[in-house]
């Protein structure tokens, strides 16, 4: 989706017809509700996970440009946090050149992903669109001969790349807001968590004043919010 919004290919009020499914290469890929819902928009997409609504945009961004954004979004490759034996993932299924790894791929299957990578990549829109290199050390501390302390490291941002533009950014952030208060997500609302300040978004469309997407029962369930202290990225 995000591949689509930031080439200009859809917006989050375009249409297309859902059907329920989907056939490539003698298969049948269904929404995760296994029904067909008719005219639905790209917000509407996110809203009830329709996997069709994804293969839709997919298309329209074709293979090339789709695997570059997936790379752009850190998928394939180490984080570069500062922690041992890190896995890239695989993204090697959207090297085929098979259409149906990239209808799969669109949707999140074909492809694995670590979680600190999915963090990363959900981290970056609500930076307005800049991928980050994950940190767990702000600063270390130690005491000098006198007892006193002396800074010894400190964590500047590191921006790894512009994966989308800023307002690409903030059309993703209201819809994945709109999934908590139309969508899937609506019974996860929260009051308490606000959306980045940096999205400068106006007061009267944070209602919910959460981002929260939740693919499918099973899947991870990832919470964008920033109190008074640096950005937060919760998952579980």
């Amino acid at each position: 989706m995000a591949a689509g919004l930031d080439a200009g290919l859809v917006e989050p009020d375009t249409t297309y017809i859902d059907k329920g499914s989907v056939v490539e290469a003698g298969y049948e890929i269904k929404n995760s509700d296994e029904k067909s819902h008719g005219e639905q928009t790209m917000t509407q997409v996110i809203e009830k996970s329709l996997n069709t609504g994804v293969i839709f945009v997919q298309e329209k961004v074709g293979k090339d440009l789709f695997l570059k954004y997936v790379k752009q979004f850190g998928f394939g490759e180490k984080t570069g946090i500062d922690l041992p034996n890190e896995s890239p993932g695989n993204i090697n299924n959207l090297y085929t050149d098979r259409k149906i790894e990239f209808y799969t791929a669109s949707f999140g299957q074909g492809i694995t992903v670590t979680p600190l990578q999915l963090a990363a990549a959900y981290a970056a829109i609500a930076n307005g669109g800049e991928l980050l290199r994950p940190q767990i050390i702000d600063k270390v501390i130690r005491k000098g001969e006198e007892g006193e302390e002396k800074e010894i490291k400190i964590s500047k941002k590191e921006i790894k790349r512009k994966v989308i533009s800023r307002q690409t950014a903030q059309k993703l952030a209201l819809m994945l807001q709109s999934n908590v208060e139309n969508g899937m997500a609506n019974w996860l609302a929260c009051q308490a968590i606000q959306l980045p300040e940096r999205l400068a978004l106006p007061k009267w469309q944070i209602k919910k004043r959460a981002v929260i997407w939740k693919a499918l029962p099973w899947a991870p369930l990832l919470v964008l919010a920033q109190l008074k202290i640096p950005f937060l990225l919760w998952w579980w």
